[in-house]
């Protein structure tokens, strides 16, 4: 069952969890799920304007602690025209490590009409304690729209497998001096190798290069969002995968 079904199945059967993770990179589905279960959840037709329901918390961008307080209150009330109080935090996996030590503590006490919908990718940056709580539903698409520049550096990645190892790294070396360019770039690198992945796995399997090669790009990718690794080494890592 795909996971947008799972949910609305959960819904209609009333069997919801108190909280949900939905990973993966597939940002627009997960929303378009989202806005049929607060419809069905909130009792509201599909007319209604959902996203202003008095007890619907939709929280667009990755919360700071004052905003988590504001979170902690608003679970904290009995629903005032449904079944659920219902708090939906985007680009959850952006939160400071103090948003996420306030927001475990809500999660640890949930009460018993409030859910959680957490969207993140990549999870991982998400505390373990945190996905701990969390019913994780991954959602993943092949097909992820890049900017103008992601798919530059998407060009770039394979363009640089037609080149030496020592230009490789000469390539590492000069990227390197601006880490922000490069986390954009390996998200760039991400997706087009997930494509690739989803792509072959239909087909006739997945080569192990291939894996490596996406494994060691989501690694780098996570360690330079995540802490001081440095960055001309995190590339040189991925590059000798090519």
């Amino acid at each position: 069952m795909n996971p947008s079904a799972f949910l609305l199945k959960a819904a209609e059967q009333q069997r919801m969890s108190h909280a949900y993770l939905l990973s993966g990179n597939a940002k627009e589905q997960k929303l378009t799920v989202l806005r049929e279960l607060m419809r069905r959840l909130l009792s509201e037709d599909k007319d209604s304007m959902v996203a202003i329901h008095q007890d619907l918390l939709w929280v667009r961008e990755s919360p700071a602690i004052a905003r988590v307080q504001e979170i902690r209150r608003f679970a904290s009330l009995t629903p005032a025209q449904s079944p659920f109080r219902i708090i939906v935090i985007e680009e959850a996996q952006d939160m400071k490590e103090a948003s996420q030590a306030a927001l475990l503590k809500i999660l640890e006490e949930p009460g018993a009409s409030v859910l959680f919908f957490l969207l993140a990718h990549p999870a991982q940056l998400l505390s373990a304690a945190i996905r701990s709580r969390l019913q994780d539903i991954p959602f993943f698409s092949s097909s992820v729209e890049l900017t103008k520049e992601q798919e530059e550096y998407a060009q770039e990645l394979s363009r640089l497998k037609r080149v030496s190892l020592r230009a490789r790294f000469a390539f590492a070396k000069e990227k390197a001096e601006n880490a922000e360019n490069v986390i954009s770039m390996l998200e760039a690198w991400q997706n087009r190798l997930h494509a690739l992945f989803m792509a072959r796995s239909r087909e006739s399997g997945v080569p192990s290069s291939l894996k490596t090669l996406l494994e060691r790009t989501q690694e780098a990718w996570f360690m330079l969002r995540t802490t001081n690794v440095n960055t001309r080494l995190a590339m040189e890592h991925v590059l000798l995968a090519l």
